[in-house]
């Protein structure tokens, strides 16, 4: 499967905690339907900088689409089998609404 049918997720792997949260993701079944980028090794991305990609962790929809935060690991989440069920409670209007709002008082970064 080339990158483009793929999402890909931008991750930090010098963050001991990040690093360590996505090699348990990819050691799941399914990972491979996602690409996984170590930000620190990634070359110039025109519409994600390695700060913003540095803030949050950050994820391209096979269309394009740039998402961060809760809603990326509901994408991830979603590609796992093991996990599905997650995405799907995350995905509930009412949750989905709550994740908006606390992201928007929690956070001073805003979605990609």
């Amino acid at each position: 499967m080339r990158e483009k049918e793929r999402p890909v997720a931008y991750y930090d792997g010098a963050c001991p905690l990040c690093a360590r949260e996505i090699g348990f993701y990819r050691q799941q079944k399914g990972a491979d339907r996602i690409c996984w980028i170590d930000i620190g090794t990634m070359g110039a991305v025109p519409d994600l900088s390695r700060e913003q990609a540095l803030a949050r962790f950050t994820v391209r929809k096979t269309d394009g689409i740039l998402v961060s935060g809760s809603r990326a690991f509901t994408l991830i989440w979603n590609e796992l089998p093991r996990f599905r069920w997650l995405a799907a409670l995350f995905n509930t209007p009412f949750l989905a609404w709550l994740d908006r709002k606390s992201t928007r008082l929690n956070s001073s970064h805003t979605d990609i």
